[in-house]
């Protein structure tokens, strides 16, 4: 076993393959294992955090190589070729770097709280989701600068993702991502149980001081199939039957409006033109709702033009429609302060609501602290002043809240929104029965790894929530994914086009939507007791001292 050291690293090639290819999603539920054997065969617990932590430098490496397409970084005012290249992997390696930590938590703890036995089926599931959401937190220290928000809103590369296409991903009903996260380590515990029963006769496990003996999985081999197999039955197929809604109030027509504007010009012939072919092959219904990715600058303002162009899109002004559109704005009492926000106009054209945008991304739209220490070190501070005027915004003051369209309320963010799971949950239990998003992903030059992710981070939204999503993109392909999760529709090119789609509101909340990240709170206990569990000593020191307490308060007492 002097080659251990490269189970992790084997793990973490295999759970990277379902973010790849999704047809290999199973892989997700068993691709642990190697790294569980390593764990419960590890004698150092120094070894194990280092190679734990670099198996999740390899997994983030590959989850964020969408990075390295945002080079050349002229976008962010970077004219030095040297500099961009620099400013882009430091982003790509550092963010391996520091989500890698989630492997690292869960090897040291794991290592430290294991009993090797079937209380690891709950204990070992609650360290991987708590290393995660922990990690997640660090990231946004780490990341954090003038317009940064503190919190675990970095979820790329979470497990639940890559398990979108199966109905275990429905239980995010009831335990959002984390949940889903949490029942895709049970079952690679599970296998790992069932591999030990088959290749090793016993397991010699460290002692805990809660149980010191030899674990026979070999007699336990038929009962752990067994109870495997009602698993799955339970965690797979039921969810299906209970947790699948269908439509119950008559659909939206929505418009969704793509722009490739790499140049970042549209204008409004090329919308009328859209319109006219639309109208020309029959396709074209007047719209409930129309959407225009970020970045369009389109209705910003309303003047002849857009008043022509209303007319085209919305005919019967009696009917009411919401037109959902986005600008960036300088405010009057502070040049220096840009805001990026959503724009709400009627059929009419006329403004009925706006909203600022408030999560914003690190290096897209503020520079973190972290970046600007590594500029500065290197001569390269003058780039900070041309980010500043490229691309720096300001974060909103207000929480954004979903806008009236008649009885159903629409819940809008703008791009980077999608990434976090707190935004659309805020929105959800404002009311939302349709989430919208509005995005651009024109640094990224249309990168399909990236917009796979996206899309994956929507379908859990979509299915945590029980809420339609439509993402409207530039740069990238637009997407319809129905309240189940199912892509209804994606854009097959990154070319200018607008797509009409039937979309049902969802009303009402699911369990997740009014209850939260509860499997978190769940874990934290696990993790508490597992810890109390392994220091007995502990425990009957504290009762003695509970008993000294109680003595000492009769006497006062009485």
């Amino acid at each position: 076993m002097k080659k251990i050291w490269i189970l992790p690293i084997l793990s973490s090639i295999f759970l990277i393959i379902p973010f790849i290819y999704p047809q290999l999603d199973f892989l997700a539920l068993l691709g642990l294992a190697p790294f569980l054997v390593f764990i419960y065969k590890g004698e150092n617990l120094k070894k194990i955090f280092w190679t734990s932590w670099f198996s999740g430098f390899i997994f983030f490496a590959v989850i964020f190589e969408w990075i390295l397409a945002a080079f050349p970084a002229r976008w962010a005012g970077v004219e030095s070729e040297l500099a961009g290249l620099l400013l882009v992997l430091f982003v790509w390696l550092g963010s391996s770097a520091v989500m890698g930590l989630s492997f690292a938590l869960f090897g040291a703890l794991s290592y430290k709280l294991k009993t090797g036995t079937f209380y690891d089926l709950i204990i070992i599931p609650s360290i991987w989701i708590a290393s995660q959401y922990v990690t997640a937190w660090i990231f946004s220290i780490w990341s954090w600068g003038s317009g940064g928000s503190l919190g675990a809103h970095w979820v790329f590369g979470n497990l639940g993702f890559a398990l979108v296409e199966m109905p275990v991903v429905l239980w995010a009903r009831i335990g959002g991502l984390y949940g889903v996260s949490f029942i895709a380590v049970f079952f690679n515990v599970f296998i790992f149980f069932i591999l030990l029963s088959i290749t090793f006769p016993t397991l010699n496990v460290e002692d805990s001081g809660f149980i010191s003996r030899r674990v026979k999985f070999d007699r336990r081999a038929g009962k752990l199939f067994l109870i495997f197999l009602i698993s799955v039955t339970f965690f797979i197929f039921f969810p299906v039957k209970i947790f699948k809604i269908y439509p119950t109030v008559p659909a939206l027509n929505i418009v969704n409006v793509q722009i490739n504007n790499k140049d970042g010009i549209f204008y409004h012939n090329n919308l009328r033109e859209l319109f006219d072919k639309a109208v020309f092959s029959g396709e074209f219904v007047q719209p409930d709702i129309i959407i225009f990715s970020e970045g369009a600058q389109i209705f910003s303002f309303f003047g002849a033009q857009e008043e022509e162009l209303i007319k085209v899109i919305f005919p019967d002004k009696d009917k009411p429609g919401l037109l959902v559109t986005n600008t960036i704005k300088t405010l009057p009492e502070n040049a220096d302060v840009r805001k990026s926000f959503i724009l709400y106009r009627n059929q009419k054209g006329e403004l009925v609501d706006e909203q600022e945008k408030s999560f914003l991304v690190p290096t897209g739209e503020f520079m973190p602290v972290s970046i600007k220490g590594v500029l500065t070190i290197f001569g390269y501070k003058n780039i900070l002043g041309r980010f500043d005027v490229k691309r720096t915004i300001t974060p909103g003051n207000f929480e954004e809240k979903p806008v009236n369209l008649g009885p159903y309320k629409v819940g809008v963010l703008l791009c980077s929104g999608i990434i976090t799971p707190v935004s659309y949950r805020m929105l959800a239990l404002k009311g939302a029965d349709i989430f919208m998003n509005s995005a651009s992903q024109n640094i990224f030059s249309g990168e399909p790894f990236l917009s796979a992710q996206i899309k994956a981070v929507a379908r859990m939204q979509a299915i945590s929530h029980a809420k339609p999503f439509v993402q409207a993109t530039s740069g990238g392909r637009s997407f319809f994914v129905d309240q189940n999760g199912k892509v209804v529709w994606e854009a097959d090119s990154l070319d200018d086009r607008i797509k009409f789609l039937k979309v049902a509101p969802s009303p009402g909340k699911t369990i997740y939507t009014k209850f939260g990240d509860w499997p978190l709170i769940f874990a934290v206990f696990v993790i508490l007791g597992a810890i109390l569990l392994k220091n007995r000593g502990f425990l009957v020191k504290f009762n003695r001292s509970m008993s000294s307490v109680k003595h000492l308060l009769s006497f006062w007492c009485f």
